[in-house]
């Protein structure tokens, strides 16, 4: 099974999805999420877990079968392709980002920093790349992230302290 990177979200998404179904996989991580793709079309892995837009044309194209999403709800672009939700692995996994300032920052700082993330992610480059590649868009500004986050760790978290990850 290939992930892209040793220990990101990626990687913790296809071990909790294994976990849950009670399979076990030698997880090898590649540094991006095409050189997973190239892995397991070259036979070098079976399994990959990476971004839809990676594996996109491939499993349109034949040469590869998505197994499952980790979002809510099935893709557009995949409507044949089930959730984990609907094979029994009550879950869902997002792989999202954030931007982080450090303790101290002064809150007027904050408040304009998130009306300018604000704009950017309502913008039309922003909102072609996100139809693009199939991502949810999601913004939750300087107040809601760290309740999100924490709200969606809780499984990868589990799993991290039952194979010793995390104490």
């Amino acid at each position: 099974m290939s992930t892209y990177k040793a220990g990101s979200t990626h990687q913790m998404s296809v071990l909790l999805l294994a976990d849950m179904a009670g399979a076990q996989f030698n997880p090898i991580p590649y540094k991006s999420g095409n050189e997973t793709v190239v892995a397991m079309l070259g036979g070098n892995v079976d399994v990959v877990g990476t971004n839809p837009s990676n594996v996109f044309q491939h499993v349109e194209g034949g040469k590869a079968r998505a197994l499952l999403v980790t979002s809510a709800q099935r893709l557009k672009r995949l409507p044949d392709v089930p959730t984990a939700i609907e094979l029994g692995m009550d879950t869902t996994q997002f792989h999202w980002r954030g931007i982080i300032a450090k303790r101290g920052i002064p809150t007027e700082t904050l408040f304009e920093m998130n009306a300018a993330f604000a704009r950017a992610v309502k913008s039309d480059i922003w909102q072609d790349y996100i139809k693009k590649v199939q991502l949810e868009d999601l913004f939750l500004g300087f107040e809601g992230i760290n309740e999100y986050a924490e709200n969606d760790m809780v499984d990868v978290k589990r799993l991290g302290k039952k194979m010793g990850f995390i104490k």
